[in-house]
């Protein structure tokens, strides 16, 4: 089983492969009753029939639309929304935030797509 979950790790460029919980079952065979597999965003080339399984009808639409948009989002539990053009900077700007009292709304990297004419 080891040998396996490694070569899917590698093979299918996870980020996070979990098993929970592990159980030996009646006839003494090793199984789980739950999984969670994430994916590389950076392997979508090398990853295609992963990707094209993904149902975009069971994520919320601001997920949707940043996935779509090629867009790092996570939503958080805050009232104010931020726009940042680097992680960096946005994860500042959400702490700052929390220092004066507030609570962002979400963190969203356009990754450095942002730009004026």
């Amino acid at each position: 089983m080891i040998n396996s979950l490694y070569r899917c790790f590698t093979e299918r460029d996870c980020l996070d492969l979990t098993l929970n919980p592990l159980v030996l079952t009646d006839s003494k065979e090793l199984t789980t009753l739950g999984c969670k597999v994430e994916i590389d965003d950076a392997a979508v080339f090398r990853q295609q029939e992963l990707f094209a399984m993904i149902d975009y009808t069971q994520m919320v639409y601001q997920e949707r639309i940043a996935k779509i948009s090629d867009l790092c989002y996570v939503a958080l539990s805050g009232n104010i929304g931020v726009i940042s053009n680097s992680a960096g900077l946005c994860m500042a700007t959400n702490d700052l935030i929390n220092i004066e009292g507030g609570s962002p709304a979400n963190f969203i990297d356009l990754g450095g797509q942002a730009y004026h004419e």
